[in-house]
């Protein structure tokens, strides 16, 4: 059987550098080594098409890919979405099939011209019927062209991979896993924020294993509740 080496993923947000004092941190801040793929976030969506968040981003992220020089095998992404984001920039971009194509295409010159490996889809959160579909049908359009490209480029194929809530109650409202799994190569599951100020009772923000007096539902805010799906 052969053993996948571990995939170490390092989220790197555009705020990061702003935050004040010791706060402060900055792509040159990190430890290339100790990461396989870097996920840039976030890009955003101008008039249903990839681009950057602000004036100072393509700066960022030529920082950012510049951390190669020190780790060649490292892959550095986009990311797109979040929460702040919402989902309505996404369910616009869905709702109509020439709008998402135009989309796939331009995403693809955008990633090549600032030199990306690949693009992290983050749709906080699709729900309901009509989500469902049209999140798969974004991610199978993505997935198909980034095929398409690499074959007729001769470059290595772009990555494709998502951020995706750990709470069963999210998975079941707006995913179908089977579906989404054929066309990611990663999928990064957000297994944070199980609790937090809107709880009147204190709870660990990541907590691995349930505490021995939770309830059934309290069981399931766990990491290893999200092994299943």
């Amino acid at each position: 059987m052969q053993v996948r080496a571990p995939q170490v993923f390092c989220y790197m947000t555009s705020w990061s550098q702003k935050r004040p004092g010791a706060g402060k941190y900055t792509p040159e801040d990190i430890d290339s080594s100790l990461c396989t793929h870097i996920i840039y976030a976030f890009a955003t969506l101008t008039e249903h098409k990839l681009a950057e968040a602000n004036d100072k981003d393509p700066e960022m992220y030529d920082r950012v890919v510049n951390l190669r020089e020190k780790n060649p095998n490292l892959k550095v992404l986009l990311a797109i979405g979040g929460w702040a984001f919402g989902s309505t920039p996404f369910k616009e971009l869905t709702s109509n099939v020439f709008r998402m194509n135009q989309f796939v295409y331009d995403a693809i010159d955008f990633l090549r011209e600032y030199k990306f490996n690949g693009l992290d889809v983050d749709w906080e959160y699709p729900r309901g019927v009509d989500d469902r579909i049209a999140y798969v049908s974004l991610l199978k359009e993505l997935r198909l062209a980034f095929e398409g490209e690499a074959k007729s480029s001769g470059q290595p194929r772009l990555l494709l991979t998502a951020a995706v809530p750990a709470s069963f109650e999210a998975i079941a409202a707006g995913y179908d896993v089977p579906e989404i799994a054929k066309y990611l190569d990663f999928i990064n599951v957000m297994t944070y924020d199980f609790h937090g100020q809107w709880e009147r009772t204190v709870g660990h923000n990541s907590p691995l294993f349930p505490l021995e007096s939770a309830t059934s539902y309290q069981k399931k805010l766990t990491v290893v509740s999200s092994y299943p799906y």
